[in-house]
Order: structure tokens, then sequence, then C-alpha cells
């Protein structure tokens, strides 16, 4: 070997011995080992003096409080500022000069200057920070042959960097001695391997002091498990991981990995570890098995380390199970819009197709020459389309695409009338409770038929769990909510609250757990064939998410059910519904304009307008109506909203353009919202929807023409 390689290998050594030297002075002082600590981690994988410097100033700056850290080249009684913090003015002073003119600069020794003394140094931003006392440590090296340290304080008790003086100068140092392991590391790179060991030695040693090493990981939010990777014995667990096991620290050590993680096995083990052993750190999932028999799924990141010189594997695992909770209400989210989207689809055609039937019944139920046996089957039919078409409102429902008259409603008093209505269809030798105080008004914006309709199901729901019960009991609560944080986070897109609750429960017979993903799920139901359609809770659930509510489930089988719907409180006054029936109004002879592009629904409708004695002009898109003769004449349209071509919305714009003050009632079989969005900028126009009876178009053709 050379004498140059034997001189850089003596020159390592040196460097080797001040470090464990430093090491053993640091161990006696814990603030002092946290921060030297600290940087060392933060230098340690840098590989540029520069980034070295900054980086190490910061940190000194940040954690000793120290707002004026910099260093440099000592040229002509000059410091060439190379590094500084950012904790000064917001700015580097990378580049800048300051004068060190008056002071001798020669003395190779650390100075400390108190507020007098320090006046004789020009500082850069004199007329924003006044130092009461600079901290001037020289050094020597690769990068600086005359290098120079500057700390100052503004501090007012004036001797905060004496305090520090110690510290900074194993701090300057630590990072003297990183800046030249940079040199001897890319000169060097066979000796960097034993340089790297024992630096990482010493500083696990350091890690191993038991009342900084335990401070840490006690106070983590994690469970840290040691353990060796032959036999998963544990070395060390934390106090974390201790409560959520339910084990003493004692009773970890004496237990293994295999006893914890359900499922391991001896081979499944000693894979992960050969992984780890590959990749040095490895990420794994599983479920951990507590004391008392329960378990909770976690996401376990491992790797290795040497502790007290044997190698262990840490693993640090996080309960991730209200992750799993927001995506399985993901997932359901996921699937609950797309079969609504499905849905959406199906109940448009459908409803097309019964509108075409329901017209013709209608025709056909007024023919003179039908017999009585005839004019009830026609009455049968009818009832089977009105069950069908409220089928169909269900579906719609679900998927929140039906229209939705969103009022302030006092759901109280709404509970009240409603359950007086349901409770009709449930059987006297089932005891109904009621727990809510009608004099405590929760006021909720709601669509008065969605929630009546979501108040039945559940009863309904509700009875026929308890059919096969020797005392059955339904109970019905309302409870008001303030806000409380942790039900807006478990319970994605409920809107804020406060909020009221309403509890439907029963005794019955409960659900059982593999079923309860299917609930919401249209057409599922456990009834019997006729017993039921499977769209209650389908239904429900629609009416919860249009409402921006919540639900939530509460069953044991054979003890009983429990549903609990949340719904955001609203501050205005509620209104009252009523429903008013009239006779049918006909019409005198004025000229319809009917755009459909169904043919069905077009040649029915124009019957029973016809019937209704109104002239009638048809058309199948809007291009179509546009082209057609007289419509100067027109004094009425009924447009479909959704047309090949050219829609219902374009199509009355430009009937508009011919005849300004033309009523418009738009008919749609899916969407309402985006014809209500529309209608907001087109006055005089009104919604229709399919399937339609003759009455409500009667009556609404007859409100529009009386209109203008």
């Amino acid at each position: 070997m050379s004498e140059i390689r034997q001189q850089d290998i003596a020159a390592l050594q040196e460097r080797v011995r001040l470090l464990e030297a430093e090491n053993a002075r640091l161990a006696s002082q814990s603030e002092d080992m946290l921060l030297l600590g600290l940087i060392h981690e933060t230098i340690s994988s840098l590989q540029d003096t520069d980034e070295i410097l900054a980086q190490g100033l910061e940190r000194i700056s940040l954690l000793k409080d120290i707002p004026f850290c910099c260093c440099g080249s000592l040229e002509h009684d000059h410091l060439q500022v190379a590094a500084s913090s950012l904790s000064f003015c917001n700015e580097t002073l990378d580049g800048r000069n300051i004068s060190l003119a008056g002071l001798s600069t020669r003395e190779r020794e650390s100075r400390l200057l108190d507020a007098v003394s320090s006046a004789a140094i020009k500082m850069p931003f004199a007329e924003q920070f006044q130092a009461s006392e600079i901290l001037l440590i020289p050094f020597s090296n690769r990068d600086f042959s005359s290098g120079m340290f500057m700390f100052a304080s503004d501090s007012d008790d004036g001797d905060h960097l004496q305090n520090a003086f110690a510290m900074l100068h194993r701090v300057s140092e630590a990072l003297v001695l990183a800046m030249d392991n940079v040199h001897i590391i890319a000169e060097l790179k066979t000796l960097n391997a034993t340089l790297d060991q024992r630096v990482d030695q010493r500083t696990r040693q350091w890690l191993e002091s038991e009342a900084q090493y335990r401070s840490l990981i006690d106070q983590a939010m994690d469970g840290i498990f040691v353990f060796d990777p032959e036999h998963g014995r544990f070395l060390d667990i934390n106090a974390p991981a201790c409560r959520k096991l339910g084990y003493s620290r004692e009773q970890m050590r004496a237990i293994t990995v295999f006893d914890i993680v359900e499922g391991m096995s001896i081979q499944r083990f000693n894979e992960d570890m050969q992984r780890l052993q590959e990749q040095g750190t490895a990420i794994v999932e599983g479920v951990h098995i507590c004391h008392d028999g329960s378990t909770y799924p976690v996401e376990t990141h491992m790797g290795m380390i040497l502790l007290k010189g044997q190698v262990s594997v840490l693993a640090i695992s996080h309960d991730i199970t209200e992750q799993r909770q927001a995506e399985a209400q993901l997932l359901q989210a996921q699937k609950m819009e797309g079969v609504g989207t499905l849905v959406g689809g199906i109940a448009h055609d459908f409803n097309n197709m019964l509108a075409g039937m329901t017209g013709n019944l209608y025709l056909i139920g007024h023919d003179a020459s039908l017999s009585s046996e005839g004019r009830a089957r026609i009455d049968r039919i009818n009832e089977l389309c009105d069950r069908a078409a409220n089928m169909i409102a269900q579906l719609l429902t679900f998927a929140r695409k039906g229209m939705i008259r969103m009022q302030p409603i006092e759901f109280n008093k709404f509970l009240q009338e409603a359950l007086e209505l349901a409770e009709l269809g449930i059987p006297e030798n089932i005891r109904v409770k009621h727990d809510f105080d009608m004099d405590d008004v929760c006021t909720v914006m709601g669509d008065h038929v969605q929630l009546q309709q979501l108040v039945l199901n559940l009863l309904v729901n509700a009875r026929d769990a308890v059919k096969s019960v020797h005392k059955p009991c339904i109970s019905i609560g309302l409870q008001r909510i303030e806000q409380q944080s942790s039900l807006h986070e478990v319970h994605q897109g409920l809107a804020e609250g406060p909020w009221v609750a309403l509890s439907v429960g029963d005794n019955g017979c409960g659900i059982p757990e593999s079923i309860r993903d299917q609930l919401f799920d249209p057409f599922f139901t456990t009834k019997e064939v006729g017993e039921g359609t499977g769209l209650g809770l389908s239904t429900v659930y629609g009416v919860v998410q249009s409402h921006q509510g919540a639900i939530e489930i509460d069953s044991k089988e054979h003890e009983g059910t429990t549903f609990r719907i949340y719904f955001p409180l609203h501050n205005e006054q509620s209104v009252e519904y009523e429903e008013r029936s009239e006779a049918l109004p006909k019409g005198a002879g004025e000229t319809v304009l009917l755009v459909d592009d169904e043919e069905i629904v077009l040649t029915t409708t124009s019957a029973l307008l016809t019937h209704l004695g109104y002239r009638v002009i048809t058309a199948y898109n809007g291009v179509d109506a546009l082209g057609k003769d007289g419509l100067e004449s027109v004094d009425i349209a009924v447009l479909d909203v959704v047309m090949p071509e050219m829609g219902g919305v374009e199509t009355a714009n430009r009937l508009r353009a011919i005849n300004p003050d033309l009523p418009v009632i738009f008919a749609t079989a899916y969407d309402r919202h985006l014809v209500l969005s529309k209608q907001d900028r087109l006055p005089n126009s009104s919604v229709l929807s399919k399937p339609f009876r003759l009455q409500a178009l009667a009556k609404i053709l007859k409100e529009r023409l009386s209109s203008t």
C-alpha cells in the first residue's frame, strides 16, 4: 500500500476515533444526543457538501432557536457566506460578505462576543436585527482552508449562545466531519462501508439509550414491535401495541408473531423474512388477534435494524379498520351508483311503454260497445299498470332520478302523521312503541312523499321481521343530535349537523352477517315469492342519499334489528301539504303541438288530446316539429325532453322565437332535474312525468292555456 494510502487510512482511523469519542460524550446529555442525532439523520444520506451545510444550519437554527446561522470562507477580514439558514429575514445570505473589520481573524480559537463586542461586526440586516451575542467558530478542511461558522442571537438574556457554546462546537465539528467524509467516501469507497457500519452502529447504540428510546416509541400512535427474524420472538414492544392487543409488555415477550397474526404459518413467516432481507423493507397486510380473541386489520411496515448487536426486525403496525370501512362504503356507493344508472335507463323506457298502455286503456274503457266483463278486465289492467308505475317510482327514488320537491318539514309532526297511516297495516298483536317528544321541533329539508315512503318501508320491513316472534314489538324513536365530528367522519356524504336521528327497531329474526352487504340491492329479498318486491330497503337507501343523510344498521340474528337514519336539521319553518281532486277539464278546440320520439306515446297521447277536445299536430322530434305548417296558430306545445336530433328544451326555445307567449309542457319518463334547471329560464312552462294520467294532463293543459 502506498504511503498516501497509509496516510488516508490513518486519517480515517483518526476520524473514526473522534466519532467514537464524540458519541461517548453525547451519551451523557440527552438533549445534545437528540440534536446531533437529528442532524446526523438529516445529513447522513447527503452526498454534497453544500447540502450538508445548508441542511445542518437549518436544523441548528430551528432546534436551538438561533435566528442567524451561517458558514463561509474568511478572506481579508470578510466572511464570504457559502451557506446559511432560512430563519433570518426569510432569505438566505449565500454569496454575501460580512465585514469582520476591527477583529483579529488570524486566531484559530472560537470566540463568543457579547453585545458590545458584537457591534464591531457589520451584520447584513443591521436595521432589522441587533445581535446580543455572536459566536465565531473557525475550522479548516478540504472545502475551506480558512472557514468559519457564525451564530448570532438577539435573545434578551444575552447568554443564549453561551449556554449552547459546547453543543454548537460539537455540531460544527460534526458538520465539518460530514463534509470531509464526503471526500473520503468518494476517494475510498471500500473503506466507506466500514466507516458507515461503525457510524451506524454507534448511532443505534445511542438510540438504545433506554429513556430516549422508550420515550420515542411509547409516544407513537401505531404499534411498534421488535422481533428476531428466525423465530418471531418479541424483543421489545411499545405501549400502544400492548394496549391495543391487551397484553402487558412482559406477556408480549413471552409470545411470538405467530400468536398475534391471524393465519401466520412458518412458511409464510419465512417468505416474509426472505423478502425483507432481499429488499430491505416490506409492507404487509394482515389481521392482529387481541388477548380477548377480538381482531382488527393492520398494515405493517417492516425493516431490518441492529439492536444490541443483533439483527432484528422493526415492525410498525397501523390499525386500518377505519380505512377498510371507508373502502367498503365507497365500494357500496359505487355499486349503488352503477345500479342507479341502470335503473334510470330501464325506468325511462318502461315509463314510455306504460304511458302508451294507460292511454290506450283509457280510450278502450270509454268505448260504449265494451261489455261489463271487458270493462272489469280493463279496470284490472289499470290496477296492474298503477302497481307497475309505483314500482318504477320506487326505482327512480332509489336511483335518485325521480322528481324531488324539497321543502322544510317539521319532522316530529310529520312522523306522527306518517305513523298513523302506516300503522294501519300492522296487526294488533304487534306492540308499537313511540319514543319522541312532540314539543321538540325538528325541521328537516325534505320531500314529503319520499320521507313518507321511507317510514312506510321501514315499518313494513319491521312488521315482516317479527312475524314468528312470541311477543312481537316495533319501536320508533326520534332524537336530536348536536354537531359531532365522529358521526360526520364515519358517514361520507352526510351533510353538516346538527341532525335528527330516526330509529325503527324490532325484536325479530335479525339479519345474518352473510347478507348485510346485499340489503340495499334492488330486488334482493329474503321473503317468499309474492310477499315482497325487494325494493323496500333500496328505496330507503335512495331516499337517504337524496336527502344528504346516512343510514346505520344494528342487528343480531334472532335478537332483532334497528335501522337508524340521520337527516341534517334545517332552520326554516315547515310547510303543510294538501291534495285536492278536481273535475276533468276539457279543451275548446285549441291547437296542441305534440312532439315525442316514441310512436306509441305519440299516437296514444294524440288520441287522448283529441278525446279531450283539442286539435293535435304531431311530430317525431324537434326538427320535424319546426317543419310543420301552421305553427303560428299553435296554442300550446307538449314536448318530450330527450329526443334525437333536437330535444324538447331547444325545440321550445325555437318555438318561442316564433310565438314568444307560447305555453310549453315538458314531458319526461326519466330525469326531471334537467328539465327543472332549464325551466328556471323558460317562463310559462310546466313539467309532466310519464306515465301521466288523463286527469293530470287535462289539468296542466288548462292551467297553461289559462295563464296566457
